[in-house]
């Protein structure tokens, strides 16, 4: 089960690093993370969810991070979004992260009973090359977990999910979140319209 990019929290609106990260970004081992990886038990599933979260090793930022939790509420994968325009992202920190994390910490992929996972956030999906990188470290599922303009017509990214599934030969689960109330953009900019790709 993929819940949609910025679920529990929407995006920042002209806030600055230090104002998001207190206002959204959510602690790794916090409460909002232990209710996810009790509704993964209570439901028995795979539950993927996107937010923003702080991190101890670098407390001056926050990610955009993606988290798998298993049928057990035990997160198997923890994804920190590379491509970012307006956040931060562990290439701000490059060294220091490999340091931490290597790369199995930059490009995860979990092995689970359901296949191999990997998580491709919101327009990182437009990046042939981090799709193709997950696949050559085993994945052959990619959870797209996005916020998206929808339409009538194939969009960029819709078309890109069924490349990214073809060029793979993987699975693509994504999830869009819903319209958008009590702020300057306009309610439908995003409608929903999630996707299964094979």
């Amino acid at each position: 089960m993929v819940l949609p990019e910025y679920a529990m929290t929407g995006f920042p609106l002209g806030e600055s690093v230090a104002e998001w990260r207190v206002k959204a970004a959510l602690d790794p081992d916090g409460a909002e993370y232990r209710a996810l990886a009790q509704v993964a038990r209570d439901h028995d599933v795979y539950l993927c969810v996107n937010a923003y979260e702080t991190n101890s090793h670098v407390p001056e930022l926050y990610f955009q991070a993606t988290v798998v939790f298993s049928p057990a509420g035990e997160p198997v994968l923890r994804y920190r979004r590379l491509h970012s325009m307006f956040t931060p992202s562990p290439c701000d920190v490059w060294d220091r992260y490999l340091e931490i994390y290597g790369i199995d910490g930059v490009l995860p992929v979990a092995r689970t009973e359901i296949g191999n996972l990997a998580v491709v956030a919101s327009e990182e999906i437009l990046h042939p090359e981090l799709a193709r990188a997950l696949a050559l470290r085993g994945a052959e599922i990619l959870v797209n977990p996005t916020s998206e303009a929808s339409s009538p017509a194939l969009t960029p990214k819709a078309i890109a999910r069924r490349a990214r599934a073809v060029e793979n030969l993987a699975y693509v689960v994504s999830a869009n979140s819903g319209g958008l109330v009590g702020i300057s953009i306009p309610g439908d900019s995003t409608n929903g319209g999630s996707e299964l790709i094979d």
